[in-house]
């Protein structure tokens, strides 16, 4: 866990628990690990950038399906938005 994390949750009296396991990259891989972490609120989080070069940070329940266009109005981004690329994730 990031220190500054989780000295926010400790100044904040914020009670937490680290569930760790193998990265994953689609919420298939993800679904394989339901059964092994019971209780827990599982989420996908998507690297959204608009036409005009903003990027989108966005965290959501993992088995919805996202609406590109009524995201974007809501965030009044400029223009369609879609997918940032790995190297544009890397960069950012």
């Amino acid at each position: 866990m990031d220190a500054n994390l989780k000295t926010y949750f400790e100044k904040h009296n914020i009670e937490y628990k680290i569930h760790a396991h193998p990265a994953v990259f689609t919420v298939a891989e993800h679904s394989k690990l339901i059964g092994k972490m019971p209780n827990i609120l599982h989420t996908k989080t998507l690297f959204l950038k608009d036409d005009g070069n903003n990027f989108y940070l966005v965290g959501m329940y993992a088995h919805k399906r996202l609406d590109l266009k009524v995201l974007k109005e809501k965030l009044n981004a400029k223009k369609k938005l879609s997918f940032a690329s790995p190297e544009q994730l890397k960069e950012k």
